[in-house]
């Protein structure tokens, strides 16, 4: 009676997250079966830059599995799902595809779990590198993160002024749009293609015709692409929280396959087993509530990758 009435329990507290367990497992499926032959699909050498140092070069490529390895992990990890008869789920299992350190963070609500899965930029990158000039600073990091967000109608504005060869902009590229990139994908998207900065450029009535010339090359060349290769591991992998999605959009982008991409596979596996943890977590507190034992509604999950 007792196992029975345990059972119940388990199915009861499923049902409490069935739609954000059904989502995940949706998510897997287009990681398994769209994302992963995307980003392992030109050899890996191949799409690396000519001006990447070797032992980067290396680096990236021991990191780096075959494609039928990566799907075979992702099925073990979809196992692990919390249905009534899920697998057990180790990190030690997957130590080889979770290259990136994921630090899992949610909140819920009655329309579900809204993820806060952080992976590598943080503010304090923007601090250092990249912060707008009209912004004050402060020394409570969550009040400054509040009036960043804040800003956003008058930071969008000026990181699209900045020149497509400055340092701050290809700085913002890959540490500001990953910030924002779970507000406002539409912007985020539009700041990442090149032809939108070949149109500011061609526009802009200001510009000598040799400078002109000097930023179409950069944009077409230079390290403005391998910028946004960068920037796009970041954005893909602020995206894979609530948005996962929407990463179908940048399968084809002309930057896709550069010196991150092979990363990529490691920022979204990462950031999917911090989900599946999660949810295995709430799925056991919520049985555990049912059958009469207390709930923190209000717990956040940590479970350190490596």
């Amino acid at each position: 009676m007792a196992d029975m009435q345990t059972a119940f329990a388990t199915l009861e507290g499923l049902d409490c997250f069935r739609n954000d367990i059904a989502k995940v497992q949706s998510e897997l499926i287009a990681f398994r079966d769209e994302f992963l032959p995307e980003f392992l699909g030109l050899p890996l050498l191949e799409s690396l830059p000519d001006y990447m140092p070797n032992h980067l070069r290396a680096q990236v490529v021991e990191t780096s599995h075959r494609l039928s390895s990566w799907q075979k992990a992702v099925d073990k990890l979809s196992e692990a799902l919390p249905f009534a008869n899920h697998s057990e789920l180790r990190a030690e299992d997957f130590n080889d595809f979770m290259f990136q350190e994921a630090t899992p963070a949610f909140s819920r609500s009655t329309d579900g779990i809204r993820w806060k899965i952080g992976l590598f930029v943080s503010l304090d990158w923007i601090r250092g590198w990249c912060w707008p000039t009209f912004l004050d600073r402060k020394d409570d990091a969550e009040a400054e993160e509040q009036d960043f967000l804040a800003a956003l109608p008058r930071i969008k504005p000026w990181l699209m002024s900045l020149a497509v060869d400055d340092s701050v902009l290809l700085n913002g590229l890959c540490m500001i749009l990953p910030l924002i990139a779970d507000f406002d994908p539409p912007f985020v998207k539009l700041a990442l293609d090149p032809e939108t900065w070949r149109s500011l450029v061609m526009s802009n009535a200001d510009v000598p015709e040799e400078q002109r010339q000097m930023w179409l090359e950069a944009i077409d060349h230079g390290h403005f692409r391998h910028a946004v290769n960068n920037a796009l591991l970041h954005v893909v992998g602020a995206l894979a929280n609530n948005n996962f999605m929407l990463i179908r959009d940048y399968l084809e982008h002309p930057c896709l396959h550069g010196g991150y991409t092979g990363l990529m596979p490691h920022y979204l596996f990462a950031l999917l087993f911090q989900k599946v943890s999660i949810l295995r977590q709430l799925a056991s507190d919520s049985s555990q509530a049912n059958l009469g034992l207390e709930m923190d509604t209000n717990r956040t999950v940590t479970i350190a990758t490596r």
